[in-house]
């Protein structure tokens, strides 16, 4: 199977019993998988454990899969639920990733203040809001898929992103942050 094969045609493949199929999913899809997962999880070994994890719910699935909406979209709702489910084995929940952290504007070199300094930006927003632009921002979804996700419409999901993103630089800017050019507009 090569790179190009899209991923209906692979889950069809894989559907069949084909193991080049499925390897080739998840080489496709292990990197992502696991930038969501670490974000999740407290260390990248419970992040591993999760991927693991995430990729055999998904293979059992086989033969009887359909897929209904973007492959990616039906994987971060398993690799999260996945994740948290380790982090919470665990007793260990932590949302933010470091390479997040890293983002911000003004934040200090070390992670503990950086971590801080994000969740003091981002306290302010509405938990969904919050999940949003992580989504959009960091996890790198489309409208589409983030849609898929939070099962709600494309014209609702614009509607709280401009609104998310608005508030958001209203934020920085009472603090003296300047928000780069951040905009939903070139994800659908």
């Amino acid at each position: 199977m090569s790179e190009e094969t899209s991923d209906e045609a692979l889950v069809n493949a894989a559907r069949k019993g084909d193991a080049q199929a499925m390897e080739t999913l998840y080489q496709r899809y292990r990197r992502w998988a696991f930038a969501v997962a670490v974000r999740f999880c407290d260390d990248h070994q419970d992040a591993a454990d999760a991927l693991q994890e995430s990729f055999i719910h998904f293979f059992d699935r086989f033969p009887d899969f359909e897929l209904r909406s973007s492959l990616k979209t039906y994987l971060y709702k398993v690799i999260k639920n996945k994740a948290i489910d380790v982090a919470r084995r665990k007793k260990k929940f932590v949302p933010l990733e470091d390479e997040m952290l890293e983002r911000i504007p003004g934040a200090h070199s070390d992670l503990r203040e950086r971590r801080s300094r994000l969740e003091e930006l981002l306290s302010p927003l509405a938990a969904d809001e919050r999940r949003l632009l992580l989504m959009r921002f960091h996890d790198g979804l489309t409208f589409d898929e983030i849609a898929g996700v939070l099962d709600v419409s494309i014209g609702t999901l614009k509607s709280k992103s401009h609104r998310a993103l608005a508030k958001l630089r209203s934020l920085m800017a009472q603090i003296g942050l300047v928000l780069f050019n951040l905009s939903f507009a070139t994800g659908v």
